[in-house]
């Protein structure tokens, strides 16, 4: 898993065979992208 901090919040991603997982610091589940680097954008664009 890897961490990555939005304003104070852990956000980790959970990396499946078939989609990258974005979960937040209590287990719930924010999105699902198909791959790492969406899942990745995903939480760089919720940091602007």
């Amino acid at each position: 898993m890897n961490d990555m901090t939005e304003e104070n919040r852990k956000l980790k991603l959970i990396i499946f065979p078939g989609e990258t997982v974005v979960i937040d610091e209590y287990g719930k589940r924010i999105v699902a992208c198909p791959t790492e680097d969406e899942a990745e954008e995903y939480i760089r664009e919720q940091e602007e």
